[in-house]
Order: C-alpha cells, then sequence, then structure tokens
C-alpha cells in the first residue's frame, strides 16, 4: 500500500463539514471497482492536526505530477499509457 498525508491549513479547509464532504468523496472513490483505478482502502483525518491520510493500492512509477516537472508537457498519446 501507499499512506498519502495531506496537510489541510486554513480555516475552511479545517471545518468539519468540510472533512465531511471529503470524506463523501472518498467514500464513492472507494466503491469503484475497474482494473485501471488505483484501490482506495482507507480514509482518516484529524482536525486538530489539520491532517487527511489516504491508504491506498501501491503504484510505481510516481505521480502524474512528478512526471510533469520531470519531463514537461507530456503528449496525449503517452500520458494514456501512464494513466
Amino acid at each position: 500500500v501507499a499512506i498519502k498525508e495531506i496537510q489541510v491549513s486554513g480555516t475552511k479547509a479545517t471545518n468539519p463539514m468540510a472533512f465531511s464532504s471529503v470524506q463523501d468523496e472518498f467514500g464513492l472513490l472507494r466503491t469503484l471497482r475497474h482494473r485501471n483505478v488505483i484501490q482506495y482502502q482507507l480514509f482518516e483525518y484529524s482536525i486538530s492536526q489539520k491532517l487527511c491520510r489516504i491508504v491506498m493500492e501501491f503504484c510505481a512509477g510516481g505521480s502524474s505530477q512528478e512526471m510533469l516537472q520531470k519531463f514537461g508537457t507530456i503528449p496525449e498519446s503517452i500520458l494514456k499509457h501512464f494513466a
């Protein structure tokens, strides 16, 4: 698995209702079942720490953001194989 931690700052983001909507979205992602969709297994948040953690299936190769930073603009024909 891979664990992603997201620091959340600002009063709007730390609002319990904002966390609730993120949790609802995660609930939807958790129900998706397809061989091309990474499986999300756990979502937790801490309002006091201003932190979200997402546990998901590990996918080697890094993120698309890392690819963009390393290589710049990526043609769709290549990106579709990565995605």
